[in-house]
This record gives C-alpha cells, sequence and structure tokens, in this order.
C-alpha cells in the first residue's frame, strides 16, 4: 500500500493577499457600488462584508450536508438585496478570490518532495468554493498535477473538521490510516482530528501571521479595515511566497515586515505631495533615499505622472562644508549638535582638516588627549570657534571649502540641478540641513533657484532652516508641551536604525567629489564624481539582496496608489511601530552584518544590532541591574530585536537578574524602614 501525502489548501497550499478571508468581501462590495450605496450609504462596504457572513451563516443552518456551497450563499445574499444577481456575485467572487491567492513556498517544495519520492498527492480542503476553481488555482501554482486527487466539502458534503472528509479519503483513496501523512495550518481539524483516526498528521505554519503582522493587525483602528487587511495580508504573502537560504528568507521577513510597506507608502505620499507642488523632478538624497527612489521610481508609473525621479549621491559631508560662507557657529551650525559627540577628531572629520593640525592649533586646550579629547563647556566652545576663525586654520579651512564648493557646484550642475526645472528633494529626515546646504550653494549660481524638501520626519531644531527652504513631512515631532499626549515618534527615536535600514546603499558615504576623465571617439571629458568610503562585501551583498525584495515587494503594491494621504501617514507610523516593538527574531541575521554610526563620516562605527553575550547576562544576574540598562555598545541600536532574538536561557538569565534587583531595593527599603522604627 503506497504512503500518501495529504495538504490542506487555504493557508497550507495557498494563502491570500488579505489578513483574513472575509476581508475580500470588501473588494467585492467595490464591484457592487452603483447597486449597493444608494441602499446602504457610505458605509456599504462594511455593511456588505457584514451580510456576506450572515448570509454564509444562513446558507450553512440550511445545508442538509455538513459544508454548503458558494451559490447557496449568493441565493441567500440575493435574498437580502434583490437587486443583486447571484450568479454574477458568485462568479465576482470567484475572480476576486484569484486574484488573492498565492502560492507558499514552503509547501510547494514540500509537495515537490513527496512527490519525487513516489508519494500519492492528494488535497483536502474544507471550503464552499467548488471544487473546479480549487483544482484550476492549485494548478495556477504548480501544486496539482495529473494523477493527483482533490476532495472539497462544498462538493462532497462531508467536513474535516467533523472528521468524516478524512474517513471518505481514506475510503476513496482504499488506504488505511497509518500510510496517509496530511499536511495543514489548523490545530485541530488538520493535525488533533486526524491523529485520532491513525492519520500521522504535520503542523505548516509558514502562512500563519507572525509576531509583527499579528501586533500590527491588532494596533490598527478599527476605521482603517478597509486596507488594513491587505497590508497586513500582503506582508504574510509576500513572506509566505518566498523561500531560499535562511538568510534570504529573513530578507524576506524583514523587507514583508517594515521596509517593503514604509518605502512603498512614502512613495506615493511624496509623488502625489510633489504633483500637487508641481514639481517636476524629484532629487532622492542618498544614502537615505537610494532605495525609496527605486521604489517611487515604479510607483511613478501607475500614478500615471510624468514627475522625473533622480537619484543624486550627496550626504552631510559633501555639502555642509562647501555651502559655509561664514566660519561661525552662526554660519556652521551643523558643527555641533546634541546628538553628536564633540570629539575633536571626530570635528576634524567634519571641516575635512588633518587631526594633527587641529590638535596643533587647539594644543592649549586639548593638551594630551589630542584628537580624542572632547569639548565639555560653552567656555572651551568659544576658544575652539575664536582658533578655528582665524590665523593658519582659518585660511586653511577657506580654501577647503572653495575647493570642496567648486567640485560640488561641478557635480550638480551633470546633474541637472541649475536647469529651469521646478525641482524637489527626498530625504528621511530629519533636520533639513542637506536641503539648505544645496539651496545655499545652488544659489550662488542660480539666483532663483528653489527646492522643495519632502520628509519621512522633521523634528525640532530647524530654526534657521525654516524661513530658507520649504519642508514637508508625513510625520511631524510634536510640540514639547505635548509630550505628555503625543507618543514619541519611533522614527526620531530610531533615528540611526532607520537610515540604515530604510537605505541599503550599495555604497559607502559621498564624503566629496573627485575629477575623472573619460575618453569618448574625439577627445577626453571630464567629469566630478563622489568619493565615497568603503564597504565590506558581507554588507554590501545584504544591503543588495534587501533592495532587490523591496523591488519585489513593490510589484504587489500599487494598490497603496488608492489610499488617502492621512492613510498613507497612518500606515506607515503603525508599521514602523509595530515592526520595531515587535520584531521577528530571524531579522537579527541579515542586520549582524550591517555597520552604523551617528557621525556623518562613519567613524566610530558599531553593530547595528547584536545578541548580547552570556557573559552579559550572568554579568546582569551578579551586579543586579536590568536588560534594558544594556547600551548602543552591547546591543546595537535596536534592543527590542536583541531581546527577541537571545535564546531563552540568556533571557532567563536577565529576568532573574532584574528580578532580583527588584527585590534587593525592596529588602532595602525594609531595612530602612526597620531601622527608622527602631530609632524611634
Amino acid at each position: 500500500m503506497s504512503e500518501t501525502y495529504s495538504f490542506d489548501v487555504f493557508d497550507t497550499c495557498l494563502t491570500r493577499r488579505y489578513a483574513c478571508p472575509s476581508d475580500v468581501f470588501l473588494e467585492i462590495a467595490q464591484c457592487w457600488t452603483d447597486v449597493l450605496k444608494p441602499i446602504l450609504g457610505a458605509d456599504f462596504v462594511e455593511v456588505f462584508r457584514e451580510a456576506r457572513v450572515e448570509a454564509e451563516r444562513i446558507a450553512l443552518a440550511k445545508s442538509i450536508t455538513e459544508e454548503t456551497t458558494l451559490n447557496a450563499i449568493w441565493e441567500e445574499l440575493a435574498g437580502i438585496f434583490p437587486a443583486i444577481n447571484a450568479a454574477e456575485g458568485a462568479s465576482r467572487e470567484l475572480s476576486a478570490e484569484a486574484d488573492a491567492l498565492v502560492a507558499v513556498a514552503e509547501t510547494h517544495a514540500l509537495v515537490t518532495r513527496a512527490r519525487s519520492a513516489g508519494k500519492l498527492i492528494a488535497f483536502i480542503s474544507d471550503t464552499y468554493l467548488p471544487l473546479g476553481f480549487i483544482r484550476k488555482q492549485l494548478a495556477i501554482a504548480g501544486f496539482l498535477e495529473d494523477g493527483d486527487t482533490c476532495f472539497v466539502s462544498s462538493e462532497i458534503g462531508k467536513t474535516k473538521r467533523q472528521k468524516t472528509l478524512y474517513t471518505h479519503v481514506l475510503q476513496e483513496l482504499a488506504i488505511t490510516p497509518s500510510v496517509l501523512h496530511h499536511h495543514g495550518d489548523h490545530p485541530e481539524s488538520d493535525v488533533a482530528i486526524p491523529r485520532k483516526i491513525g492519520i500521522q498528521a504535520h503542523l505548516i505554519r509558514s502562512a500563519e501571521l507572525n509576531r509583527p503582522e499579528r501586533n500590527l493587525a491588532k494596533s490598527l483602528p478599527p476605521t482603517s479595515d478597509a486596507w488594513a487587511g491587505r497590508l497586513v495580508g500582503e506582508m504574510r504573502a509576500f513572506r509566505a511566497n518566498s523561500c531560499g537560504t535562511d538568510l534570504s528568507a529573513a530578507v524576506t521577513s524583514l523587507t514583508a515586515g517594515l521596509i517593503g510597506p514604509v518605502l512603498a507608502a512614502m512613495a506615493v505620499w511624496v509623488l502625489r505631495k510633489a504633483e500637487r507642488d508641481g514639481v517636476q523632478r524629484l532629487y532622492f538624497f542618498s544614502r537615505d533615499g537610494f532605495a525609496l527612489h527605486r521604489v517611487a521610481s515604479e510607483m511613478v508609473v501607475h500614478l500615471g505622472l510624468s514627475i522625473q525621479c533622480r537619484y543624486l549621491q550627496v550626504s552631510r559631508q559633501a555639502l555642509l562644508l562647501p555651502s559655509t560662507s561664514v566660519i561661525s557657529p552662526e554660519g556652521m551650525p551643523w558643527l555641533r549638535r546634541h546628538f553628536e559627540v564633540p570629539r575633536i577628531r571626530l570635528l576634524a572629520g567634519k571641516l575635512d582638516l588633518p587631526v594633527e593640525l587641529l590638535v596643533d592649533e587647539l594644543n592649549a586646550l586639548v593638551g594630551i588627549d589630542g584628537g580624542d579629547f572632547v569639548i565639555q563647556n560653552e567656555e572651551q566652545w568659544a576658544y575652539f570657534w575664536s582658533t578655528l576663525s582665524q590665523g593658519r586654520l582659518a585660511s586653511t579651512l577657506k580654501e577647503k571649502i572653495e575647493e570642496r564648493r567648486q567640485m560640488l557646484s561641478s557635480y550638480l550642475k551633470q546633474e541637472g540641478l541649475f536647469e529651469k526645472v521646478s525641482m524637489g528633494c527626498v530625504d528621511l529626515g530629519w533636520y533639513q540641513s542637506c536641503q539648505a546646504a544645496l539651496f545655499n550653494v545652488c544659489q550662488n549660481i542660480k539666483t532663483d533657484f528653489k527646492i522643495n524638501g519632502y520628509y519621512l520626519t522633521l523634528a525640532h531644531g530647524r530654526g534657521q532652516y525654516l524661513g530658507v527652504t520649504k519642508g514637508m513631512a508625513m510625520l511631524h515631532q510634536s510640540p514639547r508641551d505635548r509630550s505628555l499626549l503625543n507618543q514619541e515618534l519611533q522614527t526620531l527615536k530610531n533615528a540611526t536604525l532607520l537610515e540604515h535600514l530604510l537605505s541599503c546603499a550599495p555604497h559607502g558615504t559621498v564624503h566629496h567629489y573627485v575629477v575623472r576623465q573619460e575618453k569618448d571617439t574625439l577627445n577626453y571629458s571630464q567629469q566630478a564624481v563622489p568619493y565615497c568610503s568603503s564597504m565590506n562585501a558581507a554588507e554590501l551583498r545584504i544591503k543588495e539582496e534587501i533592495v532587490e525584495a523591496v523591488l519585489n515587494f513593490t510589484k504587489h503594491s500599487h494598490w497603496l496608489v488608492n489610499l488617502k494621504m492621512d492613510q498613507l501617514t497612518e500606515l506607515v507610523n503603525f508599521t514602523l511601530n509595530s515592526a520595531i516593538n515587535f520584531p521577528e527574531s530571524c531579522w537579527l541575521s541579515p542586520l549582524e552584518h550591517i555597520t552604523s554610526s551617528s557621525d556623518q563620516n562613519n567613524h566610530e562605527t558599531k553593530i547595528l544590532v547584536r545578541k548580547p553575550k552570556i557573559q552579559d547576562a550572568f554579568s546582569a544576574l551578579l551586579n543586579g541591574y536590568k536588560f534594558s540598562s544594556l547600551g548602543e555598545k552591547d546591543l546595537g541600536y535596536w534592543p527590542q530585536l536583541s531581546w527577541c532574538a537571545m535564546s531563552r536561557t540568556k533571557r532567563l538569565i536577565f529576568k532573574l537578574a532584574e528580578g532580583t534587583n527588584i527585590l534587593k531595593r525592596k529588602l532595602e527599603k525594609l531595612s530602612e524602614s526597620l531601622i527608622r522604627t527602631i530609632r524611634k
């Protein structure tokens, strides 16, 4: 007796681009807008979904078998809405279902291996959908071949949930329970029930909503149902439909759960804003804008716009110094940032000066610390600026600024910045300093130069730029007096993390521009090209793989063009909150190859995210400190991911350490109380 491998269909072989099966009904309702809206009003989509679910319940209750059929459901629905034709409605639902289905890669590989090993293949499904439709979709997805059998409850009138469909399958195939290996996603009807009758059952969870997807679905407001189900479903479908190595699967999951939806939604938002502003050309600032530029270049076609999308290789280092006109705190506000350590070595890098020169001129201040000296107070800053703005340092710096400005201007001219075209720039954020620097450089050459800025988030501290350049953002940091009312923006809280997650540029930071001679058929031509910092091979490979995954995700994100602007913002905000606070542990494997730094020259780089070592856990236990007290040196920039990627043993040790610390504090308080009582 040959071994037979059977497979459930929905969420085992095939999954939908929607979080829940009933979300498909929202799409069907749109097909009946002319009929339903006059009857049901503005909420006709939600009301129709409710009616469709109710019609299924009634049809099942009336059925003389264990299952109902799609035709019976639509007969009931036509009774509720007489203007609807039942046959046409059933046909439209089948069409919507077909458009929503994608193959689950893990199950497809399992079916292929079983078939190659000579196993008989069968498909078993509890569904009201007709047998012919199920067979067709399985064949399209590459599951069903000649000789395979398919058993559907709507055709047979028996179900897995009542176990009668399993007994029917055993009789039809003339096999005993012990030779049937069933695979499915439902713990009860696909595992517990078949095992009770002796069938070997295996749970497949590839199409189950993962941690960030579940949390996102729960956190989104009920008013977002129309698009939230599609978003979560697309995340799941993209992840389940991909296969490859463990690392590739992790990249796919990270793309689906965070990078893909955020970039796709932001691209649509930027393009719409630019269209309303009359912008003809958008420049995406590198490196933050690399992947976003690729996504926007795809989305602009589906929006039917003629906006040119160009990638501009610039950076803070490449723009800020050449834009300087006065060597002073006011003329160079970017030299002192609250989020950067003012170490002399790092300041020399920003100024593009040899650290030895800066140390020599500031010797009275830095002493034996040299380049490692950190400016700590206003008096030291005053001495620094006084020394920088006069003598040898000032003349050297002015020469450097002029040299860098000329090369930058040549590069910008090549890229069309001085042409008579309405322009905009796109960046993740956060202070508009690069946009303002670009404006200052270009205005010296083209006095009527203007450029709009489009950002993911804009933060406080942009006072010196507000009157110079126009900036718009999906998210704005709330005023400080609303800090108790507004949730802290994940974009600003995790700025360094997002700059590396969302960019994925296959090149290092642009430091400055150099001349490259190119020989054509007649003569030599000179071009200004970016000079970039190096990048290790492992990081480059990971970023290239992420960009490829993002572009594949974008191919299935064209539905986002139908969302309103506030819905796009809501999508980005909730996705970021969910993904950052509730990540998947597998995301760590690609990210541990990526280095990061908050310094604009990438000095003092750190690993983007890492798992704490076992000695960190034991040290916490011995010294009584919490996991949250570990800093960037130990965890990188994503502590939530570090936590969930740790082994259970390490997490337990940290929890014990935290519990020990709490107990210690309570005992100390109790001891102090007893001492006070005794003294009284």
